[in-house]
């Protein structure tokens, strides 16, 4: 389980280095809101202050709040 936990860890940091390194050659970002990529989607323009996109494939929703229970 280890193995495998380190095995996706780097292919998640090869995936950030490769966009940061084309967003700083291309003027791009790397986190955008998600309107940005799906305009046409009404559920994109929801949440804006805690939902994004990292690059075109990795939506990020933290929890913010602490769950009462």
């Amino acid at each position: 389980m280890a193995k495998s936990s380190i095995i996706e860890r780097y292919k998640y940091l090869t995936f950030m280095y490769t966009c940061l390194f084309q967003a700083s050659q291309e003027g791009k970002t790397c986190f955008d809101p998600l309107l940005f990529h799906y305009p046409t989607i009404d559920n994109s323009f929801y949440d804006i202050e805690s939902t994004f996109i990292v690059g075109d494939a990795l939506k990020v929703s933290p929890v913010i709040q602490a769950m009462n229970g």
